[in-house]
């Protein structure tokens, strides 16, 4: 009898130790289950995985190869270290007053990336969306640098389809074309003929120019779109 009392009073104790919560300090959460409040001082160790739901505390330190949810709330102050995963699979990563910042690493977004505030210091790269800004500016203190799409080789009246602003164009003889597929109203197109052959653009169709351009090696001329014609804004380019 005295031995069987004895495993359940210790039973208990074990029981009572492990319904004891931890400081806030100390704490090491190796998994977290949705609505689950985080508290400031806390470290989340690597590999956790944190559930969408789930409230980060300012001041919590989050470890290298932790997997934050979509749909958590990080408060500002929180320090994300290098190597964790934040990963907004369909909702947002949001820093209501504070940063979402990448020392030395990236922040990745697989869709939008959306500032209601100033987003400094850093290169933004849109592989294959868009870079906005709806009511506000886009500045560049430095050179906006345009890529040069692959080179068009011009044939007698054909068509073409630029695939973006600078627009190079070639030609194995003197030809003339007048076809330019629309883009997007408020698109620009520069064109640019880096053959040694004179490409000439008519005045015609959906092409509205000042008369004919005459394209000569390294000339230029620059167009705008307004959804239906490009549009010439500039004078031609003679080099």
């Amino acid at each position: 009898m005295r031995g069987k009392f004895f495993r359940l009073a210790f039973a208990l104790v074990v029981l009572l130790a492990l319904a004891l919560p931890a400081s806030a300090g100390d704490t090491n959460y190796s998994s977290l289950v949705t609505e689950t409040s985080i508290t400031a001082g806390t470290s989340v160790t690597a590999t956790t995985s944190v559930v969408a739901g789930t409230s980060v505390a300012a001041g919590t330190t989050v470890a290298a190869g932790t997997s934050v949810a979509a749909g958590t709330t990080v408060a500002a102050g929180t320090t994300v270290t290098g190597g964790t995963g934040v990963v907004a699979t369909t909702g947002n990563v949001t820093a209501t007053a504070g940063n979402v910042a990448a020392t030395v690493g990236d922040v990745t977004a697989g869709d939008d990336v959306i500032a209601t505030d100033a987003v400094t210091g850093v290169s933004i790269t849109a592989t294959t969306g868009n870079v906005t800004a709806t009511a506000g500016h886009l500045i560049a203190g430095g050179f906006a640098r345009l890529t040069a799409q692959t080179s068009i080789t011009i044939t007698d009246g054909c068509t073409i389809t630029p695939t973006g602003t600078y627009q190079p164009l070639t030609a194995a003889a003197g030809v003339a074309f007048s076809d330019i597929v629309v883009s997007t109203a408020g698109s620009l197109l520069l064109l640019v003929n880096t053959s040694a052959q004179t490409i000439t653009i008519t005045d015609t169709s959906t092409t509205m120019l000042s008369g004919n351009a005459a394209l000569a090696q390294y000339d230029t001329i620059l167009l705008m779109s307004d959804g239906t014609n490009w549009i010439q804004i500039a004078p031609e380019g003679d080099n």
